[in-house]
């Protein structure tokens, strides 16, 4: 039987030169790999901009929490961070290697630990380091977990997660493991002295640290979810422009 659209049959093309403009089976795996690479690209100049003006506004904050002289020594800091985000943006005009991506992401992290952790030495008198713990100073943290996801890649957002958790965790551990630091779980009962004891400036909370771990998990994993969401939405519209390259010939040629 012969479809007709009005007077005109349709013919189907031969079979060797319709499968000549089907590309090989790798060739929508480069093209996704080529999109997701120049998308990369783009996400880090920008994720570049949005970490180096994150990092002004911090100091633009420190200066004005904090009371001079004792501000100096954060404006210092917010200097080193906005010269990684610069350091960051020379590096992201070309494909980076995943273990240059984590080591920034250790960099940050253990630069953002000692800035919160190590005593001001401008600030006197000197406040016991474990106070440095309070309030809880891992919201911080959570910035570089977002910046994580202008890699487009699940991966990397967890492994950012991964380190910051760790690198957080070794900090707090330097801190418990101070002599004077009295190390308790949760609020205090009832009892007059256990008030007395979680309100001691050497007092460290572990159910605190246990909190900022497990919510840095948590955006962790809901973030890289959405990242691999992007991935799928990248390669969607890869075979979408496959697609329309393959009937734009057809559709061209003389009736």
């Amino acid at each position: 039987m012969e479809l007709r659209i009005g007077s005109r049959p349709i013919r189907s093309p031969p079979r060797g030169k319709f499968w000549a403009r089907n590309p090989d089976p790798g060739a929508l795996g480069r093209r996704v790999a080529a999109a997701l690479a120049e998308e990369r690209r783009r996400s880090g100049l920008l994720g570049a901009h949005a970490l180096t003006l994150a990092y002004v506004i911090i100091a633009i904050w420190c200066a004005v929490v904090h009371p001079w002289p004792g501000a100096v020594f954060y404006f210092g800091l917010a200097a080193a961070f906005v010269a990684l985000a610069l350091g960051w943006w020379r590096l992201s005009h070309r494909p980076l290697p995943s273990f240059m991506v984590l080591g920034f992401v250790l960099a940050n992290a253990a630069l953002l630990t000692i800035t919160l952790l190590v005593p001001n030495p401008l600030d006197p008198p000197p406040w016991p380091v474990q106070m440095k713990l309070r309030p809880p100073a891992f919201p911080f943290f959570l910035m570089l977990i977002a910046w994580s996801t202008f890699t487009l890649s699940p991966r990397l957002v967890l492994g950012t997660g991964l380190i910051i958790v760790a690198t957080w965790s070794v900090g707090i551990a330097i801190v418990a493991l101070q002599p004077e630091t009295q190390l308790g779980f949760g609020l205090p009962g009832a009892a007059a002295a256990a008030l007395t004891r979680y309100l001691d400036p050497a007092f460290v909370d572990a159910a605190a640290w246990a909190t900022s771990v497990f919510i840095g998990c948590l955006i962790t994993g809901i973030l890289s979810i959405v990242v691999h969401r992007t991935q799928q939405l990248v390669a969607a519209q890869a075979c979408v422009e496959r697609a329309r390259d393959n009937l734009t010939p057809r559709l061209r040629e003389p009736r």
